[in-house]
């Protein structure tokens, strides 16, 4: 019956941290840990409360406990690199970004977040083409994928483009 208890308050939390009533949330996470420190999920879901709202270091440490239940989880390394980019960690983000996309080379959000981090981290190449700006020079060579949400799930996704179509825009594929 406990156990039963537990799980009611932890799909509480989870329902008010998803109407973003934070408060209230946190104060049933805090009756599931007071029954069970080791619930499943609970250190994810404390994550993503610190996450919401604007707390990323608390959230990478919560992040890193389930990490350790969970060391195969793709979706919470993709948490992790989020929260690190987020946070203003491009390099300690970078490396577990492209282990995501290793799993899952479509995954929108690690795309975006990916070229977030490698922006912050300094990635340029030289303007001798006349490229203005940050570009990865493997965009200029590979696949071209465009992020946008599904209008009817909202979820993240990454529709590909022309094969090399920056390259083939710009004229510089036989340069580089």
């Amino acid at each position: 019956k406990k156990s039963d208890d537990t799980e009611t308050k932890f799909k509480l939390a989870q329902t008010l941290r998803r109407m973003k009533a934070y408060d209230e949330a946190a104060a049933e996470l805090d009756l599931v840990e007071k029954a069970d420190k080791d619930f499943p999920g609970l250190a994810l879901e404390r994550g993503l409360y610190y996450q919401e709202t604007g707390q990323s270091q608390k959230a990478l440490e919560m992040y890193d406990q389930a990490l350790k239940k969970a060391p195969d989880d793709v979706d919470l390394k993709l948490r992790i690199g989020s929260t690190q980019v987020i946070a203003g960690q491009a390099k300690q983000a970078e490396p577990i970004l492209k282990e995501v996309l290793k799993e899952k080379p479509n995954s929108a959000e690690a795309n975006h977040y990916l070229g977030r981090a490698m922006l912050l981290a300094g990635c340029r190449i030289k303007n001798r083409h006349g490229v203005p700006g940050p570009v990865d020079e493997q965009l200029l060579a590979g696949a071209v994928r465009l992020t946008h949400r599904r209008r009817d799930t909202l979820a993240p996704v990454a529709v590909p483009l022309a094969e090399p179509a920056v390259g083939v825009a710009l004229g510089v594929l036989g340069a580089i």
